[in-house]
């Protein structure tokens, strides 16, 4: 995460119950949450290679689509490397397989998650931030917050995940950005949405 998670809670009215955690790789951010007693995580990754996290390829949809492992495992992605290729031009594609994709209602549905018990959102999935939020829908009304990565450049190729694609959507269902961060000068960073639902303005 860019923004540092206490800055996160901090924009809060209400504490985060639990965590639906998707793009998960090695849980890195595991310790951070329990540091603040936050117990309650659903680790999702799509990549199979990860373990100890729910495999599921998340998206708007369900399709049998192209996954493409990159030789470090957090830059995969179902999108093909573009301007990625430049800017990090020693991480590249290993190998492409096939994944069968699953919206996050279905996900939540297949796994019987109680969803009740998980009110913070956060993606990091590669440029398909955008994917799981338009296949979710209505099912966002059911989280406090949504974090997650945006690109202000084509890092990869064909994917809608520029900041204003990600307001319009997030918009359409109650949330405004309240935060936001770009890492150094690379074309990406992290937003944080909260729902109107949840504050007392």
């Amino acid at each position: 995460m860019i923004i540092s998670f206490k800055k996160v809670m901090s924009r809060l009215e209400h504490p985060i119950t639990g965590i639906i955690h998707i793009g998960a790789n090695d849980k890195k951010e595991e310790k951070i949450y329990k540091q603040e007693g936050i117990e309650d995580i659903i680790w999702v990754d799509a990549n199979p290679e990860c373990e100890g996290v729910i495999n599921e390829l998340v998206w708007s949809s369900s399709y049998t689509m192209p996954f493409y492992l990159t030789n470090r495992r957090m830059c995969s992605s179902a999108f093909e490397l573009e301007k990625h290729l430049v800017l990090f031009p020693t991480i590249e594609v290993e190998k492409e397989i096939e994944l069968t994709s699953i919206t996050l209602p279905s996900l939540i549905k297949k796994y019987n998650i109680d969803i009740t018990k998980y009110n913070f959102l956060n993606m990091d999935v590669q440029g398909a931030e955008w994917e799981i939020l338009f296949g979710a829908g209505d099912f966002l009304n059911n989280f406090q917050a949504v974090y997650c990565e945006f690109s202000t450049d084509s890092v990869f190729k064909y994917n809608p995940n520029d900041l204003d694609d990600l307001d319009d959507i997030l918009k359409s269902n109650g949330f405004v950005r309240v935060l936001t961060k770009c890492f150094g000068n690379h074309p990406w960073g992290d937003a944080l949405y909260v729902n109107k639902t949840y504050t007392s303005n």
